[in-house]
């Protein structure tokens, strides 16, 4: 049983659906809780938040000595160390024709923290726009490849690092678009 509300106030009519059997009558008094970090309101130009980054990069390799290679996910300036399974699946799909590939990394704003030092897999960054959703605050921050968006109550022009948990990472391969 799906059961549709509406919250009229002014011109604006508000829906909510909801599953199971209705909770109120006509003309109950009632109050809904909204994300608007994911509603849209075309009379007030609120428009949900793209949680998803897009980040361009490359996959890389480092000659440690004659018979031993580091490889990174490289973004911008950034190195980041791939787990086993994005090592694993970058081969597979292209062997090392990988190391001549732009990529896509795509990571969800909100599986990105920030946190106070830099380790081995951080972007630092600048905050340079706050976005304001009531209940929850978005950063957009500028790693100097691209701008990326965190859920950060952060102040403009703050200095952050955002740690990425790499294996949250999804690669796309630029040219043929094979995640």
């Amino acid at each position: 049983n799906t059961v549709l509300y509406f919250l009229r106030v002014d011109d604006v009519t508000l829906f909510a659906k909801e599953e199971g059997t209705p909770r109120f009558n006509i003309n109950d008094e009632v109050s809904f809780d909204f994300d608007l970090s994911q509603i849209t309101i075309n009379e007030a130009s609120i428009k949900p938040i793209n949680l998803i980054n897009r980040i361009n990069g490359s996959f890389i390799k480092e000659k440690v000595n004659k018979n031993e290679y580091n490889f990174y996910m490289k973004i911008g300036e950034h190195k980041l160390i791939p787990s086993n399974r994005i090592c694993e699946k970058l081969f597979a799909c292209k062997g090392p024709k990988i190391f001549n590939t732009d990529l896509v990394y795509e990571i969800n704003a909100n599986d990105l923290s920030v946190i106070q030092e830099n380790n081995e897999n951080t972007l630092s960054g600048k905050i340079v726009e706050i976005l304001d959703y009531g209940t929850k605050k978005y950063s957009k921050v500028d790693i100097g490849c691209g701008i990326i968006t965190v859920q950060y109550d952060g102040k403009f022009d703050e200095k952050i690092n955002l740690n990425i948990d790499v294996d949250k990472l999804v690669e796309e391969f630029k040219e043929d678009q094979v995640r």
